[in-house]
């Protein structure tokens, strides 16, 4: 499997992964600042989300990975790691 494969892949995932967690989860809202948060935030954070503004928010944090540097980076690291495993 080519590098750009796996990476493309991981990518892929670790995009999936974050916007299930954000999107379903209190973990990236718990220690952030109430006026920082924005009103979907606000909802999961009280649980007050009902579940189409949780798959909206899915998607929304879905097409957001692709400009998060985190996300590249973490697929970067996936990547350099199946890259050392297969050699």
């Amino acid at each position: 499997m080519s590098t750009v494969t796996v990476f493309f892949i991981s990518f892929v995932g670790v995009g999936l992964i974050y916007a299930i967690i954000a999107a379903f989860t209190k973990i990236f809202y718990k220690n952030k600042s109430i006026a920082d948060l924005s009103l979907f935030e606000l909802k999961v954070l009280d649980d007050e989300a009902t579940v189409g503004g949780r798959l909206a928010g899915f998607v929304v944090n879905l097409f957001s990975s692709i400009i998060a540097p985190p996300i590249y980076i973490l697929a970067g690291i996936i990547t350099f790691i199946f890259w050392i495993l297969a050699d």
